[in-house]
Parts: C-alpha cells; sequence; structure tokens
C-alpha cells in the first residue's frame, strides 16, 4: 500500500508547476527556493550541514511540516530540533512507531496504544497467553542491523530518506 501511494504522491509532483519562491527565515532572511522542489531539509542544508543533520521538523508558516516535504509556495521556515518542544514530540512520535514496528516484528504481538508522552514514548502490546517480560528489550535492541527488527529496516519501508541525516526520526 505504501509503495502504492508514494508512487502516486511521486506523479503528482512531477504534475506541479515549478517556480520561483521566497522563503523567509525567523531572523528575516529570505532563501531562494523552487515550488515542489526545495525542502526545508534543502535550506537547513544551505545555512550548515550541522543545522540539516540537528533539525527534526520544520514549520512552514507555523504548520508542522516534515524535512522533506517540497515547499509550495512563499513561505515563512522555521527549523526545530530536538530542544524544542515541537521537536521533541514528532522525535518521540516518530521513534514510537519505530519501537511499535520492532516490537510487531520480533515478537509477533499487536500494538495497542503507544503515544509520546513527557519525557518519552511508550507502546502497550498484546501479545496473546504471552506475559511481559523485560526479557523483550534486549531483543529490540540488541537487533543487527540488517535484521528485519533493526531501526534501519523498518525505516526503508516507510522512508525514501535514510534515519542517519543525524537523527532516527528522519
Amino acid at each position: 500500500m505504501f509503495d502504492k501511494l508514494y508512487l502516486e504522491y511521486e506523479e503528482y509532483l512531477t504534475t506541479r508547476e515549478r517556480k520561483p519562491i521566497k522563503i523567509t527565515l525567523p531572523d528575516g532572511t529570505v532563501k531562494e527556493g523552487e515550488s515542489w522542489e526545495t525542502t526545508p531539509y534543502t535550506i537547513a542544508n544551505g545555512i550548515s550541514s550541522g543545522l540539516a543533520n540537528d533539525s527534526v521538523v520544520s514549520k512552514v508558516d507555523g504548520a508542522l511540516w516534515d524535512l522533506d516535504r517540497p515547499l509550495e509556495k512563499d513561505c515563512s521556515l522555521q527549523l526545530l530540533n530536538f530542544n524544542s518542544k515541537e521537536g521533541k514530540e514528532v522525535f518521540w512520535h516518530s521513534t514510537a512507531h519505530i519501537l511499535g514496528e520492532a516490537m510487531e516484528r520480533r515478537y509477533g504481538g499487536c500494538l495497542c496504544y503507544g503515544p509520546p508522552i513527557d519525557g518519552g514514548f511508550y507502546y502497550d502490546m498484546a501479545m496473546g497467553e504471552e506475559e511481559e517480560q523485560e526479557s523483550c528489550l534486549p531483543g529490540l535492541v540488541t537487533s543487527k542491523r540488517d535484521s528485519p527488527c533493526s531501526i534501519s529496516s523498518i525505516w526503508s519501508t516507510k522512508n525514501t530518506s535514510p534515519p542517519g541525516r543525524g537523527n532516527p526520526s528522519r
């Protein structure tokens, strides 16, 4: 399903007219870009690779916006890192999904509820007759990178850009 929807989105992007746009940063600096091509990550990386790597999410005209989502028109852009309240919330939300999928893949349980909370995130999981055991956690933590339970493996099925740009929520 993801692959089908992603291909449809890619096709949609090719139909959008590219136009010069102006991206206004919080300090008033204006960056030039191209609609449907330039992303918040592109702008951040143009300023510095450190800024790009530290950014978790952006705000475009006040709305949360994925770093890899193309900008559509003239806009204001704010880059948020983990130190911001919204950056933490987005990071924890994404990380909760990664943990949940790793648990499903490794233990075959059924996810119930797992929101980000103040100070982190969690996931409740129904595992049939099995009781919750502390022994489950090391299996998730020590999964090899090429394992179907690894963060890299899970990430590659959900996103086109790898988590190695500075944080695993990307």
